[in-house]
């Protein structure tokens, strides 16, 4: 499928790569070598829109959002991934357009329509041992 959203890591050693559909992959830079891929298994008619890793790059932010109408039943997702596990915590919202994460990776913002929806703290939902 083809790739939807694209980010590097903050050290250029990783590159991560949504698409429309259900997968996210992530590979070695300067191998080209594929390390992991991250399976969202009760996602349809979604595509990732938004990857950004944490700067200690041991976490992945994923937003994965509806791609056509027929799908408005199911919310619009952001996931914090645990890069060495796979292991994913899920933020569910209704009417997400956007997400960003702050440049010291502290902070999670989620925009909707005209204003930013709720600004998180991304501890909350990192998993254990996911940041050094």
């Amino acid at each position: 499928s083809n790739a939807t959203s694209i980010a590097f890591s903050s050290d250029n050693k990783l590159i991560a790569a949504g698409n429309r559909g259900r997968e996210i992959k992530v590979w070695q830079d300067s191998e080209g070598k594929l390390i992991s891929t991250y399976e969202q298994p009760d996602i349809d008619n979604m595509l990732v829109t938004y990857l950004a890793f944490t700067p200690a790059d041991k976490t992945l932010v994923s937003f994965t959002q509806k791609y056509y109408s027929s799908s408005k039943v199911r919310p619009d997702t952001i996931d914090v991934w645990n890069i060495d596990s796979g292991d994913s915590r899920r933020i569910l919202s209704e009417n997400i357009t956007c997400a960003v994460v702050n440049p010291d990776g502290k902070l999670l913002a989620i925009g909707g329509r005209n204003a930013v929806k709720e600004t998180i703290p991304l501890s909350l939902y990192e998993l254990e041992g996911s940041l050094s």
